[in-house]
């Protein structure tokens, strides 16, 4: 009896409670930081008990990201992830973040034979890095489902052919590929096998009329993803709409195109895209559209009004808004359903005001 009144609360917990506790701690994936030890860290080194429970908690280890405020160096990167990755039970699939911090040779190197057991990757990648990643053989790379790649320097000289990368595309939910351009005809050769994908973020290279050619057969058998909900596409004016017209997406309902409106994704296009989703669209990114002429914002009027389901929009790039722009968002006419609007490098007072009214009548 003497003995249990002197123990701390936390001792009388069962095991399964605690954890409970120490999952419910981790919002995200654990950030690797080089001026304290992290959480996970802290929960072996408190107790005996603690640590057992820890170290038999795999979902504990299974999220890993590489320092998100600041470069980290390399040793105290590879002796910390040693121990974590060590932790983590070879059945448990991991995931490894690490889009901050610009993984060198000797990082790639150490953290290669991991991969293997990775089902979601994000890596920040030099040149050199990003070639030996796309060598590396289907078996390193066989439970992957969610992969983002970001090069550490754009260089717009340098189209990736998507097909290099040997990875079963099948089973690929979500595919990110920042700071690179892709090939047209590529990009559509992998997705046309990506019938699980659920997320899409590419930047397509000028598509000339080599490229265009190898494109027309998808656009007369064009290609269905009915689980992409989100798709973030940078693509020039040029045979544009050949690509558009070569998806089909039924699911989609978060769109960000990467140029003006206006001059790349007319009304006559942007209907056609969104027949097959019922244009049932909840989110646009409209940006990069500096210095666009008043007139212009009639027709990017006419695009909102084709989604009337629209809950979110964000503007970039508007010097100012048209009379037609203003009241149509401020009184609701124009998407009834509207929630969120962010706007940058624009003139807010009218249009705020107009929002506030249509707020305060309910």
């Amino acid at each position: 009896m003497m003995a249990t009144q002197h123990r701390a609360p936390m001792d009388l917990l069962p095991p399964e409670l605690i954890r409970i506790i120490f999952l419910c701690c981790l919002t995200e994936a654990i950030t690797l930081s080089p001026a304290r030890f992290e959480l996970v860290l802290v929960l072996t080194h408190t107790c005996t008990t603690w640590r057992a429970i820890a170290l038999g908690t795999p979902e504990l280890w299974q999220n890993f990201r590489l320092g998100d405020q600041r470069p980290v160096s390399s040793r105290l990167v590879h002796p910390i992830t040693a121990i974590w990755l060590s932790r983590a039970p070879s059945h448990c699939a991991l995931s490894l973040y690490g889009v901050r911090y610009t993984l060198s040779s000797r990082s790639f190197s150490f953290l290669r034979p991991h991969f293997k057991r990775c089902s979601r990757l994000a890596l920040l990648l030099g040149t050199t890095e990003l070639y030996e990643f796309m060598t590396l053989p289907a078996e390193c790379l066989g439970r992957l489902k969610d992969l983002e790649l970001r090069l550490a320097k754009f260089h717009a000289c340098n189209v990736l052919n998507m097909h290099d990368l040997r990875l079963d595309w099948r089973g690929m939910t979500t595919l990110h590929l920042s700071r690179m351009y892709v090939s047209a005809s590529s990009c559509l050769g992998v997705l046309r096998d990506c019938i699980l994908l659920e997320e899409c973020q590419v930047n397509i290279s000028r598509i000339n009329d080599g490229e265009f050619q190898k494109i027309i057969p998808y656009t007369e058998r064009p290609i269905v993803l009915p689980s992409l909900h989100t798709l973030a596409l940078y693509i020039g004016p040029a045979h544009h709409s050949a690509f558009l017209n070569a998806l089909q997406l039924p699911g989609l309902r978060r769109l960000y195109p990467r140029r003006q409106l206006r001059y790349h994704w007319p009304v006559t296009l942007f209907r056609s895209f969104l027949a097959p989703s019922g244009f049932l669209l909840a989110e646009l990114n409209v940006t990069s559209i500096h210095h666009i002429h008043i007139s212009n914002q009639d027709e990017l009027c006419a695009i909102l009004r084709l989604v009337p389901h629209l809950t979110t929009l964000h503007l970039s790039g508007l010097d100012r808004y048209s009379d037609t722009m203003i009241e149509g968002l401020g009184s609701g006419d124009l998407v009834p359903r509207l929630r969120n609007v962010t706007v940058q490098n624009g003139s807010l007072n009218q249009l705020f005001c107009m929002l506030e009214q249509q707020v305060l009548d309910g």
